[in-house]
């Protein structure tokens, strides 16, 4: 069987806190992704910013809640901090679990609490085309 980290990516974009909204959406534009993690100066998880925390802000947007001149947004502002992650020697059937029980698409995956990949459904589903 399979481990996580022989299906994790490795090679991430990553933004902090401090990231401005402009910067995230084009990530996510420019690299075809649907999530990034937000680290900290150690590269410790401290959120994920999503798609779906994008669409909340065209929501809140839309009822005044901010104003769509504010450039000073950050990632800090909208992204989510309850963050699902797992250690790269967990078992990847929890983590198939996870994603097939959630509404998200990714889980962080951590070494001794730092950030060293993501793993996500589409990654898992690679499995089905790998010959036994």
């Amino acid at each position: 069987m399979s481990e996580i980290s022989d299906l994790m990516s490795t090679k991430l974009m990553t933004v902090t806190k401090k990231t401005s909204l402009v910067d995230a959406i084009d990530i996510i534009v420019k690299y075809n992704i649907t999530g990034i993690p937000v680290v900290d100066k150690k590269n410790h998880i401290v959120g994920i910013i999503s798609e779906k925390d994008m669409l909340s802000l065209s929501f809140r947007l839309q009822n005044q809640e901010y104003s769509s001149s504010d450039s000073s947004l950050t990632v800090g502002d909208v992204m989510t901090t309850d963050v699902v992650s797992y250690d790269k020697d967990d078992s990847l059937a929890d983590v198939c679990k996870c994603l097939m029980t959630s509404s998200f698409r990714r889980v962080p995956i951590t070494s001794n609490g730092t950030l060293v990949g993501l793993i996500s459904r589409k990654d898992i589903l690679k499995l089905s085309a790998i010959p036994v």
